[in-house]
């Protein structure tokens, strides 16, 4: 009675281990297929966006170097631009009667300055973007041909200036003191920096389409090298849930010959990752149907290559016979398929 309960225990841990080994197996293969789905995904995206793109992906550094500089610069200039325009408008909404501190005050010391500069990046990338139908103008008896985003753009470079300069004449009429020099270094510098934005505009835009476009190309690399170190670990952890289950099976149907466990069940997916990884066919799929899993028979070393002259551990000779006989039978066919026709 001992030695049976003891069997059996013995048996039942087999099983345990089994199950376990089978259920880790299905877990790993099952993400390193999802992983390499995703990454390969990943990868068409990255293809699709440097075809899009060719000359940008052809860049050299330097090129990166330069975009980057303009980038930065052409933010100092919008953020000093945006001060500018700040304080003219701060000190006409005071004349205004606007008590500092109200809400009028603040909408209109913080949301005019920024609508002006939208205002003034929108007409810079319109500018570029503009269908380049011209307007004649005579000036000085000479005809001069513009566009109705370059006469835009002339407005918005004087703009800033003519806020400065009427915000001084509203100090000079309120007999306030100024500071010339200070009041000259803003004009000159609201002129400066407003016909950068402007005339800068089409530089600005191909500066940020370059940098965009290597953001996301580098964003793109980061999560195929991620999935693709996913798709690793996970491989790796379902070669070794295979050896341990292998382990685990031969123990059993070795102390217990007239309860032998079948390979199996695997997800017909699961077995096509298990022989990618492997190398070879460590599993042959004994019956093809519709259902989501197959019975298996299995080759007996999993951690070698297949070698010439390696055996199939089948349950019998008869089956192995059977089953080497319709995989010949099936490559045969195929090649019959794939042969050009004469």
């Amino acid at each position: 009675m001992d030695n049976k309960n003891s069997g059996t225990r013995n048996r039942n841990k087999l099983l345990n281990q089994v199950n376990k080994q089978l259920h880790d197996i299905e877990k790993y293969s099952q993400n390193g297929i999802t992983a390499e789905a995703r990454r390969d995904i990943k990868r068409d995206h990255l293809l699709r966006h440097e075809g899009n793109n060719p000359k940008l992906a052809l860049s050299e550094p330097s090129e990166i170097v330069l975009h980057t500089t303009l980038i930065m610069c052409g933010l100092g200039v919008i953020f000093l631009n945006y001060l500018l325009i700040t304080a003219p408008i701060d000190f006409l909404a005071s004349e205004a009667g606007f008590v500092k501190g109200s809400w009028q005050r603040g909408v209109a010391s913080i949301f005019v300055p920024l609508f002006l500069l939208i205002l003034e990046i929108g007409t810079a990338i319109a500018k570029r973007n503009s269908n380049r139908r011209e307007i004649k103008l005579s000036i000085c008896k000479k005809e001069v041909k513009l566009t109705v985003w370059d006469i835009l753009g002339v407005v918005m470079i004087l703009l800033t200036p003519l806020l400065i300069c009427a915000s001084i004449f509203a100090k000079i009429n309120s007999k306030r003191t100024i500071n010339p020099l200070l009041s000259s270094a803003m004009i000159i510098f609201a002129l400066m920096t407003d016909a950068f934005i402007i005339l800068s505009g089409e530089q600005i835009a191909d500066a940020e389409a370059f940098i965009v476009f290597h953001c996301t190309r580098a964003s793109l690399l980061k999560q195929i090298d991620r999935l693709s170190l996913k798709f690793s670990r996970s491989a790796t952890s379902a070669k070794s849930a295979y050896v341990k289950y292998t382990q685990a099976r031969d123990e059993h149907n070795t102390n217990f010959p007239d309860r032998k466990l079948a390979g199996g069940p695997f997800l017909s997916s699961t077995t096509e990752f298990l022989n990618k990884i492997f190398g070879y066919e460590v599993i042959i799929l004994l019956k093809e149907n519709t259902t989501p899993t197959h019975n298996t028979t299995e080759h007996s070393k999993p951690t070698s290559p297949n070698r010439s002259g390696e055996q199939v551990n089948p349950d019998t000779e008869a089956e192995h016979n059977y089953y080497r006989d319709l995989l010949n039978n099936q490559i045969r066919n195929n090649d019959r398929e794939v042969r050009p026709e004469d």
